[in-house]
């Protein structure tokens, strides 16, 4: 049942992904890399009086980077970036294995977290989009798992 939710989350998110498209005058842009399997985004992000209002992105990468780019989109948008590093911290904790998920949505990935080349696919849009909020222009999945990003 798992393992559908999953395939389902995926299909729904590459069919119409959120905030595939560059922002005009982002708040910051920040790049993030899986030099494993190539994966690159270019992550814009819009703030305003403390909230992160949009978020939009150019990407190359896998159907799985690309859902779990969408997802963090849909979860991020319209919430204060206070909350929002907690999501990212509590997620990429949740990808790591030290937690469970911090909201619903993201349960579908359990399928994947025992496949370390998958769960930098996953990890990619969250250890981009918290780097950015900590003032990092660029993140790599690598420095990512290795808990420097937190």
């Amino acid at each position: 049942m798992i393992e559908q939710a999953f395939t389902d989350l995926i299909l729904r998110h590459n069919r119409s992904p959120l905030g595939r498209a560059r922002i005009e005058f982002p708040s910051f842009t920040a790049r993030g890399a899986n030099p494993l399997c190539g994966d690159e985004l270019t992550l814009d992000g819009l703030i305003i009086d403390g909230q992160l209002v949009a978020l939009g992105y150019e990407i190359e990468a896998s159907a799985l980077t690309l859902a779990s780019t969408s997802i963090m989109v849909e979860l991020s948008q319209g919430h204060s970036v206070n909350d929002v590093r907690v999501l990212c911290r509590a997620t990429l904790g949740y990808l790591a294995g030290e937690n469970t998920a911090p909201r619903s949505e993201l349960e579908a990935f359990a399928s994947v977290l025992g496949y370390r080349n998958r769960l930098k696919t996953l990890t990619l849009p969250w250890a981009t989009l918290h780097g950015a909020l900590e003032g990092r222009l660029e993140t790599t999945t690598e420095i990512a798992l290795k808990g420097e990003s937190l």
